[in-house]
Protein backbone atom coordinates (compact mmCIF):
# COMPACT_ATOMS: atom_id res chain seq x y z
CA UNK A 1 0.00 0.00 0.00
CA UNK A 2 1.67 3.44 -0.88
CA UNK A 3 1.87 6.45 1.82
CA UNK A 4 -0.53 8.75 1.77
CA UNK A 5 1.88 11.47 0.75
CA UNK A 6 2.67 9.62 -2.09
CA UNK A 7 -0.21 10.71 -4.17
CA UNK A 8 -0.08 13.80 -2.99
CA UNK A 9 3.57 14.43 -4.37
CA UNK A 10 2.26 12.57 -7.32
CA UNK A 11 -0.79 15.44 -7.90
CA UNK A 12 1.88 17.65 -7.24
CA UNK A 13 4.43 17.19 -9.68
CA UNK A 14 2.01 16.35 -12.33
CA UNK A 15 0.64 19.70 -11.99
CA UNK A 16 4.48 21.90 -12.28
CA UNK A 17 4.73 19.07 -15.33
CA UNK A 18 0.92 20.29 -17.08
CA UNK A 19 2.37 23.72 -16.04
CA UNK A 20 -0.99 24.13 -13.50
CA UNK A 21 0.65 26.66 -11.27
CA UNK A 22 -2.18 27.24 -9.24
CA UNK A 23 -2.67 23.54 -8.41
CA UNK A 24 0.76 23.13 -7.99
CA UNK A 25 1.05 25.72 -5.27
CA UNK A 26 -1.75 24.66 -3.63
CA UNK A 27 0.14 21.68 -2.24
CA UNK A 28 2.26 24.39 -0.55
CA UNK A 29 2.57 25.74 2.77
CA UNK A 30 1.61 29.50 2.38
CA UNK A 31 5.60 30.27 3.96
CA UNK A 32 6.96 27.59 1.86
CA UNK A 33 10.50 28.23 1.22
CA UNK A 34 12.60 26.99 -1.75
CA UNK A 35 16.24 26.20 -1.99
CA UNK A 36 17.31 26.27 -5.55
CA UNK A 37 20.52 26.93 -7.77
CA UNK A 38 18.80 30.04 -8.66
CA UNK A 39 18.58 31.14 -4.94
CA UNK A 40 16.32 30.77 -2.14
CA UNK A 41 12.36 31.43 -3.11
CA UNK A 42 10.03 32.28 -0.13
CA UNK A 43 6.92 31.75 -0.45
CA UNK A 44 4.19 30.84 -3.28
CA UNK A 45 4.21 34.27 -5.53
CA UNK A 46 8.41 34.05 -5.03
CA UNK A 47 7.96 30.35 -6.55
CA UNK A 48 5.37 31.40 -9.37
CA UNK A 49 7.25 34.61 -10.40
CA UNK A 50 10.49 32.28 -10.83
CA UNK A 51 8.19 29.34 -13.12
CA UNK A 52 7.39 31.74 -15.06
CA UNK A 53 10.52 33.88 -16.03
CA UNK A 54 11.85 30.04 -16.48
CA UNK A 55 9.25 29.46 -19.11
CA UNK A 56 9.95 32.66 -20.71
CA UNK A 57 13.71 32.34 -20.85
CA UNK A 58 13.59 28.63 -23.05
CA UNK A 59 12.27 28.53 -26.84
CA UNK A 60 9.55 26.27 -26.07
CA UNK A 61 8.08 24.71 -22.70
CA UNK A 62 10.14 22.59 -20.60
CA UNK A 63 9.31 18.53 -20.64
CA UNK A 64 9.05 17.37 -17.45
CA UNK A 65 9.52 13.30 -16.95
CA UNK A 66 9.01 11.97 -13.04
CA UNK A 67 11.14 9.15 -12.36
CA UNK A 68 9.93 7.91 -9.30
CA UNK A 69 9.02 9.53 -5.58
CA UNK A 70 10.27 7.96 -2.37
CA UNK A 71 7.49 9.78 0.49
CA UNK A 72 7.70 8.61 4.61
CA UNK A 73 5.76 11.17 7.09
CA UNK A 74 7.89 13.55 7.30
CA UNK A 75 9.81 13.53 3.66
CA UNK A 76 9.37 13.17 0.04
CA UNK A 77 11.96 12.60 -2.79
CA UNK A 78 11.18 13.37 -6.21
CA UNK A 79 13.64 12.04 -8.93
CA UNK A 80 12.90 14.20 -12.30
CA UNK A 81 14.40 15.18 -15.58
CA UNK A 82 13.68 18.71 -17.41
CA UNK A 83 14.25 18.70 -21.36
CA UNK A 84 14.59 22.48 -21.98
CA UNK A 85 15.56 23.96 -25.28
CA UNK A 86 16.98 27.66 -25.62
CA UNK A 87 18.82 28.89 -29.09
CA UNK A 88 18.20 25.38 -30.29
CA UNK A 89 20.36 23.68 -28.03
CA UNK A 90 18.18 20.90 -25.85
CA UNK A 91 19.39 19.89 -22.83
CA UNK A 92 18.15 17.06 -20.39
CA UNK A 93 18.68 18.26 -16.96
CA UNK A 94 18.19 15.60 -14.29
CA UNK A 95 17.37 16.31 -10.64
CA UNK A 96 16.71 15.42 -7.27
CA UNK A 97 13.98 17.07 -4.48
CA UNK A 98 14.06 16.99 -1.36
CA UNK A 99 10.67 18.46 0.37
CA UNK A 100 9.98 18.79 3.75
CA UNK A 101 6.33 18.22 4.55
CA UNK A 102 3.83 20.27 7.38
CA UNK A 103 0.39 19.00 7.37
CA UNK A 104 0.86 17.03 3.85
CA UNK A 105 2.20 19.94 2.00
CA UNK A 106 5.61 21.03 1.19
CA UNK A 107 7.11 23.43 3.78
CA UNK A 108 10.59 23.50 2.35
CA UNK A 109 12.30 22.01 -0.83
CA UNK A 110 16.02 21.61 -1.87
CA UNK A 111 15.87 21.48 -5.74
CA UNK A 112 19.14 20.02 -6.91
CA UNK A 113 20.71 19.20 -9.96
CA UNK A 114 22.80 16.69 -11.12
CA UNK A 115 24.88 19.53 -13.30
CA UNK A 116 23.86 22.96 -12.62
CA UNK A 117 26.72 24.21 -14.74
CA UNK A 118 24.44 23.69 -18.22
CA UNK A 119 21.47 24.91 -16.91
CA UNK A 120 23.01 28.26 -15.40
CA UNK A 121 25.26 28.22 -18.82
CA UNK A 122 21.53 27.34 -21.15
CA UNK A 123 19.93 30.16 -18.93
CA UNK A 124 22.70 33.05 -19.49
CA UNK A 125 23.99 33.15 -15.73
Amino acid sequence: MAHPHEGVVRKASDALAARDYDTFLGFHQDDVVVHSPRGDLRGKDEIRKNFEEMDSMFDRPSERSTHDILVNDEHAVVLAKDRVTKGGKTVDVDQVVVIHLRDGKAAEVWVHLTDPQVMMELMGG
